[in-house]
């Protein structure tokens, strides 16, 4: 049974541990970029815990979103230039989950998004908004701070970019920059594979992405059960490809090395690059046993 090896992630969490630690001011964009690290060495690991009791469905859905996950990793610490813009825009777009969410209550029969508003903005319960006054203010504010992300030359208008901020008692609207793409910094990464292909990064999707598609979406029926010989029983299969976890043993070491970089804390530096050569050992290693066996 191949697994994505443990050695490789317990020096990927030291390395994370020890970046969280640099000295640089934990800020919007560095908080993104640890959230990101972390969610994903979380994914590996379920990766693991599924394949090893032979939920290779569920793994399938993990590696899909795992994929996804890294992608973003490597879009935000790729260049240093823009870490904190795109880190930014990341950490900010949480406000767009609660925009499609009331503007999904507005489709419904029984619910609109002027009950939950309400419900929201009177609750006693200080989780909900925190130090927001209310979901006006709240969306107010992320947005403002999502829209100061991008760079649109002017033509905001004709885009329909540009929104006024909403008072407290005006009803929920939703605007266009709601549904902007985060990473969309170049006002033509409009979806996910136009960011994967931005990227380079179009065999690893067509390996990865694609081929799980079907344990996603619940499709794949043909694939997963079978008549045996007497056509009388079913046999019920789940499958994974074990290549589809070179990528991710991989990305370990490629992680460590864009950490590095992204710091100016040289102490942190040099852990980080002991923890890659670390990690570049085990892979090695790993991949001689393996052959040998």
């Amino acid at each position: 049974m191949e697994l994505i090896d443990e050695g490789l992630l317990h020096t990927y969490d030291k390395a994370i541990e020890s970046y969280v630690g640099a000295k640089e001011e934990i800020g919007p964009a560095k908080a993104a970029i640890i959230a990101l690290l972390n969610s994903y060495s979380s994914k590996m690991s379920d990766i693991n815990l599924l394949i090893k009791n032979n939920r290779y469905a569920s793994a399938n859905i993990i590696i899909r979103t795992a994929f996804e996950n890294e992608i973003y990793i490597r879009y935000i610490l790729g260049r240093k230039n823009r870490q904190e813009l795109r880190g930014n825009a990341y950490f900010y777009s949480d406000f767009q989950k609660l925009s499609d969410y009331l503007t999904h209550m507005d489709s419904t029969e029984s619910f609109n998004a002027t009950e939950l508003i309400d419900s929201m903005n009177n609750s006693n319960n200080s989780d909900i908004l925190g130090h927001f006054k209310n979901v006006n203010d709240y969306l107010n504010r992320f947005r403002q701070q999502f829209r100061s992300c991008f760079r649109f030359n002017g033509n905001e208008n004709t885009k329909g970019l540009r929104f006024r901020t909403f008072n407290d008692s005006e009803p929920f609207q939703q605007c266009k920059i709601d549904k902007w793409k985060w990473y969309n910094d170049d006002n033509k990464t409009s979806n996910f594979r136009l960011l994967v292909t931005r990227l380079h990064y179009t065999d690893e999707y067509m390996a990865l992405y694609s081929p799980t598609s079907d344990d996603v979406h619940s499709d794949g029926l043909r694939r997963s059960i079978k008549p045996n010989k007497d056509n009388h029983r079913l046999i019920i299969s789940e499958r994974y490809n074990p290549s589809m976890l070179i990528f991710f043993r991989g990305s370990v070491i490629d992680n460590i090395k864009l950490m590095q970089q992204s710091t100016d804390d040289l102490h942190v530096r040099s852990n980080l690059k002991h923890f890659r050569e670390q990690a570049k050992n085990i892979y090695v290693a790993n991949y001689r046993y393996g052959r040998k066996r």
